[in-house]
């Protein structure tokens, strides 16, 4: 299974979504959540890293893969427990 995310900002709202496929790219599952406020490209990506996670948990699509263009920001930033910096 693949887990891709996505987080989008548009002026003072966010939209995030996670998709799950099978291995012949097939569509599993896929949820997409909204919140209202300002933030960076970076939280919204990590909250659609949670959202993703969430729903292979609910799914139980194990094993899975995790693919994003951010992904490895995203984590280093959480690793280190540091708010990024521009």
């Amino acid at each position: 299974m693949v887990l891709r995310f996505r987080g989008k900002t548009k002026k003072i709202s966010c939209a995030v979504a996670a998709v799950i496929r099978d291995s012949a790219g097939c569509l599993v599952a896929a949820e997409t959540g909204f919140q209202h406020g300002y933030g960076s490209v970076l939280l919204f990506e990590c909250m659609a890293i949670r959202l993703g996670v969430r729903l292979v948990q609910r799914m139980q699509a194990k094993p899975f893969i995790i693919t994003s263009n951010n992904l490895i920001t995203a984590v280093n930033n959480l690793q280190s427990r540091q708010a990024p910096r521009a």
